[in-house]
Order: structure tokens, then C-alpha cells, then sequence
């Protein structure tokens, strides 16, 4: 086979950090009681590829009866973000991917995609 590039997703691919955001969307939505928590880690684990923003905006709409305004919704995504980083990037590589990207990446162009905002993906990939 001829491949050209290959596309990975972070999160469950490269690193074991998807439990890190389950707990992590837990915490968020703690104070609003377990149903909700459950609700939200349900949907979170339905929709894996879904970014945190649609995910609280669909958490609030859905099982809380209310829309989020946009400084709700930029302090939802810090405090989020204060809770995963530095758990993501302790999280323990994928069984061979560090090996998998030694061989390939310089054989062709990688990339990583993911539903995790930009600028926070490069701090916990550096």
C-alpha cells in the first residue's frame, strides 16, 4: 500500500486521556447532581469526536433547560482546561504509537486532529 500522510486523533489514539476529560466533565457538572453527571458522561462517551463547546452547549440545553452565554461558556472551557492539561499530558502514551510515529513521521507527513482547541493540543504535545 501507498500511503501519503497519515491523521491521528489525540485522545485514545496517541494518549490514554480519555478517561482524564470523562472525569473532568464529571467535575464540571458536579454541582448540578448525578443524573446530570450521568447524562453528561453518557452523551460524552456517545460522542468522543464532539468538541467540549457542543458538549456543554448541548449538556445545558438538554438536562438543564438553558442556554449558555458566551462568558459561561469561556469560563466553562477554562475551568475545563485548568482540570485536563496537565493530567493529558502525564496520561501514558498508547501501546507503540510513540514507536508507530518514530518509523513513519519521517518517512511522511503526520498529523494530529482533534476535537481538543488548538492552542492547548500544541502545549500538551510539546
Amino acid at each position: 500500500m501507498h500511503y501519503e500522510a497519515f491523521f491521528f486523533d489525540f485522545d485514545g489514539v496517541l494518549a490514554d486521556s480519555v478517561e482524564v476529560k470523562t472525569r473532568a466533565f464529571a467535575k464540571v457538572f458536579e454541582p448540578h447532581g448525578s443524573e446530570v453527571v450521568g447524562k453528561v458522561i453518557a452523551h460524552h462517551r456517545r460522542y468522543g469526536g464532539m468538541t467540549r463547546v457542543d458538549k456543554f452547549r448541548h449538556s445545558y440545553s438538554e438536562y438543564l433547560n438553558r442556554n449558555l452565554n458566551d462568558d459561561e461558556m469561556a469560563g466553562l472551557c477554562r475551568r475545563f482546561s485548568e482540570l485536563v492539561v496537565d493530567e493529558v499530558v502525564a496520561a501514558r502514551e498508547i501501546r507503540g504509537a510513540r514507536k508507530f510515529l518514530q518509523r513513519w513521521c519521517e518517512r511522511l507527513t503526520c498529523f494530529v486532529v482533534s476535537a481538543t482547541p488548538e492552542d492547548e493540543i500544541k502545549e500538551i504535545i510539546q
